[in-house]
């Protein structure tokens, strides 16, 4: 019985072709893992709302409805939003 031995064409093809498949998994598990960990960030950190965000909210209604001192030295003081609306759009009127 007489043997065959491989060409040295067909040994490089099937390298070549070896070499090109472990190439295409490596770059198919980096997707794979890139997609995951944006499914995770998504998850764990832009969809959840932060259980402080109601606390913020309502200090920030606070501030922007009432009087307060800013800087006592300057005399500048807050107002609440609406009547600095007002007292924006008399200035703009004129007298």
């Amino acid at each position: 019985m007489k043997r065959v031995l491989a060409s040295p064409l067909l040994f490089g093809v099937g390298a070549l072709l070896a070499a090109l498949l472990v190439v295409v998994v490596a770059i198919s598990l980096d997707q794979l893992a890139g997609f995951a960990m944006q499914s995770e960030l998504e998850d764990k950190v832009l969809d959840r709302p932060s259980p402080y965000l109601p606390e913020v909210r309502a200090h920030e209604a606070a501030e922007l409805a009432g009087y307060r001192v800013i800087d006592a030295k300057t005399g500048i003081v807050g107002v609440p939003l609406e009547r600095a609306l007002e007292l924006t759009l008399r200035d703009r009127r004129g007298p």
